[in-house]
């Protein structure tokens, strides 16, 4: 946490993370790509979020099929 604010990044790898943590701190949550799932997790109005690379806060991916908590038939993870 900074300030009482929540750190999220996105889309950091390597040197960029680095960077990122010299100027913020170690964050909060890590978020591999913009997706729906950083999306859920993310408070617009009160956390920080750092971006990283091509993600922008418009442009969201589709959700990383990896995440084994959401890979159960007939979640509603599927369905987006």
């Amino acid at each position: 946490m900074k300030d009482g604010k929540v750190v999220q990044f996105i889309g950091f790898r390597g040197e960029e993370y680095n960077s990122a943590v010299k100027i913020w701190g170690e964050p909060d949550f890590i978020h591999p790509v913009n997706d729906y799932r950083a999306n859920v997790e993310i408070d617009w109005e009160n956390d920080i979020i750092i971006f990283a690379g091509k993600e922008r806060p418009g442009v969201k991916r589709f959700y990383r099929r990896e995440y084994a908590d959401m890979n159960l038939k007939g979640t509603k993870w599927l369905d987006y």
